[in-house]
């Protein structure tokens, strides 16, 4: 059961930049950190340890559902879905896309076009020993159980930002597309070669979840 905001902790993200279909529809594709690792501790004066999102990633693969996705973290407003969450020598890399039938969604969408919405937010919980004090009076966070990933207006953390948010019209869209999903340079240069297999179709909104599964499919291979 999600637990209710009192139980929660939320944890505002970074500014994100957005770049959207040139033509045909906006089909809401958005990937980034919800999260970064170490670095000066953030404005709760908390630092995220590599390993904290683990207890999440076992049960998300053992169950078959990620976080939700949120509008400003209301349970009663999800606006999408996030397809992958992993760790990296960042922090938790996130993508996913954002239900445009839904009007919270088109809503969300026209704002990152916009500008206006800057920032992700994780709301989490922390059980026994999930927090250790450091000696300068910060905390570092080792374990959490996370809940949800928002789509926020207003950012705090400094080091996790969406890195794309955009739908996939050519090769070279779709290795920049590889790499923020966290393919490193040489992988995402030599996958892209794939893209004529992909786009077979006009429907901008279907070549889309094509290369969504394909790229599920190409991470699953490298675990």
């Amino acid at each position: 059961m999600f637990p209710s905001h009192e139980n929660t902790e939320l944890r505002l993200g970074l500014p994100f930049e957005a770049k959207l279909a040139s033509s045909g529809a906006d089909v809401g594709l958005i990937a980034g950190y919800a999260a970064t690792f170490g670095g000066t501790p953030d404005s709760y004066g908390d630092v995220i340890a590599p390993g904290a999102f683990q207890e999440t990633l076992a049960d998300a693969k053992a169950s078959g559902n990620l976080p939700l996705m949120l509008w400003s973290h209301h349970t009663s407003e999800p606006i999408g879905v996030w397809d992958d969450m992993h760790e990296d020598k960042t922090g938790l890399s996130v993508s996913g896309r954002i239900n445009l039938d839904t009007q919270r969604g088109r809503e969300a969408l026209a704002l990152i076009k916009q500008g206006a919405i800057s920032g992700l937010s994780i709301g989490y919980s922390v059980g026994g020993g999930g927090r250790r004090r450091n000696p300068d009076g910060s905390y570092t966070i080792v374990s959490v159980k996370l809940w949800e990933v928002s789509v926020v207006a207003v950012p705090a953390n400094r080091n996790a930002r969406i890195v794309s948010a955009k739908s996939v019209q050519s090769r070279p869209d779709f290795e920049r597309f590889l790499k923020s999903a966290g393919f490193a340079n040489g992988a995402a240069k030599k996958l892209s070669t794939g893209w004529a297999a992909l786009a077979g179709s006009d429907d901008v909104s279907d070549l889309a979840a094509k290369i969504q599964s394909a790229t599920a499919e190409l991470k699953s291979m490298k675990e």
